[in-house]
Parts: structure tokens; C-alpha cells; sequence
């Protein structure tokens, strides 16, 4: 971000981040967030965690930090202190976090070793609001559900479109 921060600075920015991040964030994501560029150290970063929690301006619950209304208040007095072009990025970083996360909530793959040492892949989609897509295919190996697996939560929304054009289309391969 190319700005440098001190305790303070940094504690806006915590209180600025959790403010977008609905649902908490886990600390290791929250430094990924804010470590981007080394302007903020771990070791401040986890230091200003620790007294935003005394304070009660965020708290931890199953291992996930959330901002409290305290800091959502203090973090929306304060946010305007931070440098515009600093804003911006953590920002969209946030955003692009929130994104990443919604989309991992709605694919979900499973493998299940079978009796024979084969695997069991069950692949699903949802698109925020029921289960689109539930496929169970048969890999011969652990490594080959895995590579499924990772196939899968790679492309699932290329997968699910080329599956719906093949089954609508015809012998010509004409969607009619």
C-alpha cells in the first residue's frame, strides 16, 4: 500500500477491513489482507488484534474475528484518516475476498474411499439458493479424486454450463 503505519493506522485498518467482511475472518486471512505490502508488520498486526479485543471493539468466536458495534461506529469516525489510495486497495481486497468465500460456500466436493480402494467423488454447485448440480463420479485412486476434486473447484461454473449445453443440444451439437 506503500504507506507506513503506525499502531494506530493500523488498528483503523483492522476495524476498516472487519467492517466489510461479514461473517468474521480468520486472523491468518485478515493478515493476508493487511500484510499485503509489508507496511504492517505481523507482529503489530497481532498486537493491535490483542487490544482491539481488550477494548471491545472486535472478538473472536471459533476462531474467526468480528468487529463489534463499538468498532464498527469508532471504525466509521476513524475510517477517513486512512490515505485514499490505501482505502481503495484494502477495499478491494476485502471485496475480493468476500467473493472467493461465497464462491467456496457454493461448490462442495467430497471423497469417500469405497471398499475395493476405489473413491467415491461427489461434486455439487448451488447458486446462493438451492443445489444446482450434484454429481458422484468413481476415481480408481486417492490422487485421482483429488485431481478431481481440484478440477472441480477450479471450473465448476465452466463445468455446469458445458453439462447444460450438452444435454440441450442436439446430434449437431446445436442448442435448438
Amino acid at each position: 500500500m506503500g504507506y507506513q503505519f503506525d499502531q494506530l493506522d493500523i488498528k483503523i485498518l483492522i476495524l476498516f477491513l472487519l467492517g466489510r467482511i461479514s461473517g468474521g475472518v480468520t486472523a491468518e486471512d485478515l493478515a493476508a489482507l493487511s500484510l499485503g505490502d509489508g507496511s504492517v508488520s505481523y507482529f503489530d498486526l497481532t498486537d493491535c488484534l490483542a487490544e482491539l479485543r481488550e477494548t471491545g471493539h472486535i472478538y473472536e468466536k471459533d476462531g474467526m474475528l468480528h468487529i463489534t458495534d463499538k468498532g464498527r461506529r469508532n471504525g466509521e469516525l476513524t475510517e477517513s484518516s486512512i490515505p485514499y489510495s490505501v482505502r481503495v486497495r484494502a477495499e478491494a481486497q476485502a471485496g475480493a475476498f468476500v467473493r472467493r468465500r461465497l464462491r467456496g460456500d457454493m461448490i462442495q466436493t467430497e471423497s469417500i474411499q469405497n471398499e475395493n480402494g476405489s473413491y467415491s467423488v461427489r461434486l455439487s454447485l448451488s447458486d446462493g439458493v438451492g443445489e444446482i448440480l450434484n454429481i458422484r463420479l468413481l476415481a480408481g485412486d486417492k490422487g485421482h479424486a483429488r485431481n478431481l476434486q481440484k478440477g472441480f473447484e477450479q471450473r465448476a461454473e465452466a463445468i455446469y454450463s458445458g453439462l447444460i449445453d450438452a444435454l440441450l443440444s442436439d446430434e449437431n451439437g446445436e442448442t435448438p
